[in-house]
């Protein structure tokens, strides 16, 4: 991703969350009022990837935008979610322009140094939204996220279908996330194309495709080994939205 992409896709990032504490929301102010509230009950949707009978439960919310949406309460459970973003500063600096008490405040992190920073076999849930389709190789900031689940816990990835193709690749929208055949595809504006199936071993993928959205369930079940050149990741770019 060049320079200009990303100094681009910055002020855009900027424009839109800027607006966002301006307004409390925009158009979007039941967002805002779950995202702001302490008390907002973890998604009904991640729950079911965590098992009862934890009662300490940790969570890595990747590209999560200034204010995580995933909630942060369920029945007394001790819920410590680790929320990163690489426009971190970005966010902090509007935290103090509108006096935000963000209840989770993101920390810096980038898509290829998320087992290097939190360690491996850490989280009992890791989790995307609308974020990995703007990295410079989704398919390792996958493999990342992976690394940093906890054996036989789930790695979640929730996005927009073919946003890069929508998006006219402006900004950060440069890859399309789709399904085809049941499987998971990754595709970049230059053709290349993943099977994100074929491509990772020891897990297990589960592939919903719902309208306008694509939703990927990965449960980790050994050691993960992508077949995938190194190709280099710039870091994840902020999503949560």
């Amino acid at each position: 991703m060049n320079d200009f992409i990303w100094e681009n896709g910055i002020q855009n990032e900027h424009n839109f969350w800027d607006n966002w504490f301006k307004t409390k929301g925009s158009l979007w102010k039941d967002d805002y009022s779950r995202r702001i509230n302490s008390n907002t009950n973890l998604s009904s949707y991640l729950r079911q990837f965590i098992p009862d009978n934890l009662h300490m439960i940790k969570v890595l919310d990747v590209g999560s935008g200034p204010i995580t949406n995933i909630g942060y309460k369920w029945n007394g459970k001790v819920i410590n979610i680790t929320a990163v973003d690489p426009l971190s500063k970005l966010y902090h600096e509007l935290y103090r322009k509108y006096n935000i008490n963000s209840p989770v405040k993101t920390v810096y992190g980038k898509a290829e140094e998320l087992s290097a920073q939190f360690g491996i076999n850490k989280f009992d849930l890791v989790h995307a939204i609308n974020s990995l389709d703007h990295t410079e190789n989704p398919l390792l900031g996958i493999k990342e996220m992976i690394k940093c689940a906890k054996t036989n816990s789930w790695t979640v990835l929730n996005h927009n279908k073919n946003e890069g193709t929508n998006e006219g690749y402006r900004g950060f929208h440069q890859w399309n996330f789709f399904v085809k055949d049941g499987k998971f595809i990754i595709q970049g504006r230059n053709g290349e194309e993943w099977n994100v199936n074929e491509e990772i071993e020891g897990v297990k993928i589960i592939v919903n495709d719902i309208k306008k959205r694509v939703q990927i369930h990965i449960k980790k079940c050994g050691p993960v080994a992508p077949r995938v050149q190194q190709a280099q990741i710039v870091g994840i770019l902020p999503g949560g939205r």
